[in-house]
């Protein structure tokens, strides 16, 4: 039997302060029946803090609140009682989702600072090669003009990597105006071969 609730907790759930209840009548089957066997045990099976996670039926809304109920043995006037004190835990397991969340993106950061380092590498090694290739060719190669196209992608990749270690590192950005005529005359270039 619910002996006793603050006010919060009362318009929360949805109960009248006049109206006798039942924990167990709102809660999930499972913990009901864990809570069950817990308060027809023999005081002797109490060998610490029962802790239960569960959710609560709110009786005006029917929606699933989720509680921590915690159960102890109390000595009142003699007598022995297993009490079970039910708390509100929405905003411990919205900040816990929170923290999970802000993990996840922090291991995405530094994946995506390995991948961009290892990248960089590559282009680098890339664009020795090419500057190689350039100048075997010789400038009135047609070759010649084909790798400006290629440095000119890879100067592109580089800033890209750029921004994928900033995001690695948590670095603001730093965003200013830029002229488009530049990338698209680029991109015409490349499409046009």
């Amino acid at each position: 039997r619910i002996m006793d609730m603050n006010e919060t907790a009362r318009h929360r759930l949805g109960l009248n302060a006049t109206m006798e209840y039942f924990l167990l009548d709102y809660i999930d089957p499972d913990a009901r029946e864990l809570l069950q066997r817990s308060f027809f045990a023999p005081c002797e099976a109490y060998s610490e803090t029962l802790r239960i996670s569960t959710h609560f039926t709110a009786r005006h809304t029917q929606a699933a609140i989720p509680l921590e109920i915690v159960v102890n043995l109390q000595s009142i006037g003699g007598n022995t009682y297993a009490v079970a004190v039910a708390r509100d835990i929405t905003e411990r397991l919205r900040l816990e989702t929170q923290l999970r969340q802000s993990q996840k993106m922090e291991a995405i950061g530094q994946l995506a600072g390995g991948v961009a380092h290892d990248f960089n590498n590559l282009l680098q090694a890339m664009a020795g090669y090419c500057h190689v290739a350039r100048e075997l060719a010789g400038s009135e190669s047609e070759a010649f003009s084909a790798m400006d196209g290629v440095l000119s992608a890879m100067d592109r990749a580089t800033s890209l990597v750029g921004q994928l270690l900033t995001f690695s590192r948590r670095q603001p950005m730093q965003f200013r105006p830029a002229c488009l005529d530049t990338p698209i005359r680029d991109f015409t270039a490349i499409i046009a071969r």
